[in-house]
């Protein structure tokens, strides 16, 4: 059986068609869809780097602030949160105007240890009393302690509507004690 010239062109023409097509179903195609899963799975994969690259510098930053609070814990063993905060009282004019000042008991952990001190003053304005709390949690000075304002209630006079009543409980920090480890 002899084919013809047209015959033989026809069949070299679906014998190249047919080993296209099995190149492409075996071999370019599923090339191609790995590379496409190759792509999605970059593009997450980086998604996660820069995840990670900012939580690594949040705690970073965390672990400064945590530093620069830990340095601002007084290990000061006669340290008195009570004297403290009268000398604070006084370099703002209001020693005169505390009525009361009492230590309550504060939390203990293994990181630190808590002294409450509750505060009333009476008859003082505004704004003193707004400088006193900024000066109590931003001290200034060799002996600035770590000390942050925990509840604040205020009382307007009723003799001289310019004045107030507050009650004010302040936190200082210590390290722990050994005893407590």
């Amino acid at each position: 059986m002899r084919l013809s010239r047209r015959e033989i062109l026809i069949i070299t023409i679906g014998g190249v068609l047919l080993f296209v097509g099995i190149v492409w179903a075996l071999i370019i195609d599923p090339v191609n869809s790995n590379l496409e899963l190759v792509d999605k799975k970059i593009q997450y994969e980086s998604e996660r780097l820069s995840k990670v690259e900012d939580l690594s510098g949040r705690y970073l930053e965390l672990v400064d602030r945590l530093k620069e609070t830990e340095g601002k814990i007084t290990a000061d063993s006669n340290f008195s949160p009570l004297s403290h905060l009268e000398t604070i009282a006084s370099n703002f004019g209001i020693k005169n105007n505390i009525t009361q000042m009492k230590p309550k008991p504060g939390e203990n952990t293994r990181h630190y240890r808590e002294a409450i001190s509750e505060m009333k003053l009476d008859k003082v304005t505004l704004p003193v009393l707004v400088r006193f709390l900024h000066g109590v949690e931003n001290p200034t000075g060799p002996n600035a302690a770590l000390l942050r304002i925990k509840k604040l209630r205020i009382k307007p006079r009723f003799d001289d509507k310019d004045l107030i009543d507050a009650q004010i409980e302040i936190s200082s920090y210590q390290p722990p004690s050994r005893d407590f480890e």
